[in-house]
């Protein structure tokens, strides 16, 4: 059997996945304020595909014009209750300050690039003209970690939009069923497992890591780098099981 199960390249979502979940700070910012869970988290979802954070997913507001709009937008939704220190700048500044890499994401990442796989960065993001030091800090994860990076505010589209995977696996040279895609939302896998590619829900990074490492055939930590199959999995250290 192939250490890699017929498998050439990863693809990684950041935000929940390589990066921890923005949702932590929001969530907080929520409570900061006094507000009911998900007061805040809904205007990202309300009105999409069209509302402003879809847009600035997609490059057609860069992340100053957002602000604006994402503000007009949740006074809308809530109305008399949404409170006037309410600021999107302060939530964004939040999500980049409390964001920390995920230490097992980042692990099977330099495994899966030390066994000759590709990687992929495939994230919603934005085009950030409101933090100096974000871009900058992106970047070296990118040229560190990845060897193609793709952005929705770049291409113009954003998952779970079908086409987003097949540039996907354009630009890896891969054929979807060559690929394994980890992402945090179960809609953004839903249309990348259709096309065939192995997909993997990442709601603990341990046990996604744990998933990955069945899939491909060999541990995901470099330091116990033993290759296994599904009938020998007693090989495997207990721990990272």
């Amino acid at each position: 059997m192939s250490a890699h199960k017929n498998k050439r390249a990863v693809i990684f979502d950041l935000g929940g996945v390589v990066f921890s979940p923005p949702q932590e700070a929001i969530a907080e910012y929520e409570r900061e304020l006094g507000l009911p869970r998900g007061a805040i988290a809904i205007g990202f979802v309300s009105g999409a595909p069209d509302n402003a954070f879809c847009r600035l997913e997609r490059g057609e507001l860069t992340l100053s014009q957002f602000f604006p709009e994402f503000e007009r937008e949740l006074k809308l939704l809530r109305g008399d209750s949404h409170p006037l220190q309410f600021s999107t700048k302060e939530l964004f500044g939040r999500i980049y300050s409390k964001g920390r890499l995920v230490p097992e994401i980042i692990q099977a990442l330099k495994c899966v690039r030390e066994e000759g796989l590709k990687t992929c960065a495939l994230t919603n993001n934005w085009i950030d003209d409101a933090f100096e030091s974000a871009p900058e800090k992106t970047n070296q994860l990118y040229s560190s970690y990845f060897d193609v990076v793709l952005e929705s505010c770049k291409l113009g589209i954003r998952k779970p939009n079908p086409e987003i995977y097949r540039i996907a696996c354009k630009r890896l040279e891969v054929e979807p069923h060559e690929a394994v895609f980890l992402d945090d939302l179960g809609q953004n896998l839903k249309p990348a497992r259709a096309m065939g590619i192995t997909t993997i829900l990442v709601r603990d990074p341990g046990a996604a890591v744990r998933e990955l490492e069945q899939v491909l055939g060999f541990s995901c930590h470099c330091e116990e780098h033993l290759h296994y199959d599904d009938g020998a999995r007693e090989q495997h250290p207990k721990s990272t099981l």
